[in-house]
């Protein structure tokens, strides 16, 4: 009896062995379909303020991450200009760390995107800038049929510019982006416009708060480029990167305007640090 209890005993503890090996299995595969299965993103775009940035073309997004990607169709067209557009995804995958998107078009109506941002269910905000201002279209002679855009990186930026006090300063529309240059790398913004409002009116100065940008260092210049023709005259821009003490001003003193026709201006123009010294 003894003996068969010692077998009774050893075949217990056997099955107690296999069923831990079938519950650290179990685990090792719920992790595993955790991190391929669903997932929810919100989606915001912003089609840029130019003549006809809007579309009807059915636009679809990729997103990308450290561990998968996948691509969603957009329920809605982004038809209007200037236009904040939301869309939700809740059928996604999970991506690990979100490192860029890609937005593409099914048709040759263009669309302007000035910029995209996504945010995780249960994480951060993450900011995709149009940094080279391309048109999203099919028709090769319009634009390019998709667009890569990818993170920068974390760092929050204040940017206040100063239109003219004088007549024929103001524009209606500049279409500007900005290089921010440091010691370490260059950070450029996507097309600087405040929603909903009348930017780059005579005598105003204008704050655009631009996030997800990388982290340049100490700032030695800023290179901007217009992509309008409308001619625009600006004073002073003064930029400060949220974390440091001072600002950095960078001073129009030769009162250049700036066009993308040359009878009234120059495209772009770059002008290095005067970092204030109170």
């Amino acid at each position: 009896r003894v003996r068969e209890f010692q077998t009774f005993q050893h075949y217990l503890i056997q099955i107690n062995l296999r069923f831990s090996d079938m519950m650290k299995t179990l685990a090792v595969l719920l992790v595993l379909l955790g991190s391929v299965h669903a997932g929810s993103y919100t989606v915001t775009t912003y089609t840029a303020g130019l003549l006809n940035a809007g579309t009807r073309s059915q636009i679809s997004i990729t997103l990308k991450g450290t561990k998968s990607h996948f691509t969603k169709e957009l329920e809605k067209k982004m038809a209007d200009k200037q236009n904040v557009d939301t869309f939700t995804i809740t059928d996604g995958e999970a991506l690990g760390d979100l490192t860029g998107v890609t937005l593409s078009t099914a048709g040759q109506d263009t669309w302007m995107v000035g910029w995209v941002t996504v945010q995780p269910e249960d994480g951060e905000v993450m900011y995709f800038y149009n940094t080279g201002v391309k048109t999203l279209s099919t028709d090769p002679k319009k634009g390019v049929a998709s667009l890569d855009m990818v993170e920068q990186g974390k760092a929050k930026y204040l940017i206040y510019m100063t239109t003219a006090c004088v007549k024929g300063a103001k524009a209606d529309f500049t279409g500007l982006t900005i290089k921010i240059e440091g010691k370490k790398g260059v950070t450029e913004t996507g097309l600087l416009n405040q929603i909903n409002n009348n930017n780059w009116e005579s005598g105003n100065t204008d704050v655009f708060v631009v996030q997800g940008m990388k982290d340049v260092g100490h700032v030695t210049c800023i290179e901007m480029e217009v992509r309008s023709e409308d001619m625009w005259l600006f004073t002073v821009v003064e930029l400060h990167k949220v974390g440091d003490e001072l600002p950095n001003f960078f001073i129009n003193y030769d009162k250049t305007r700036m066009s993308t026709d040359p009878a009234q201006g120059v495209s772009t123009i770059k002008l290095c640090n005067e970092k204030c010294s109170l």
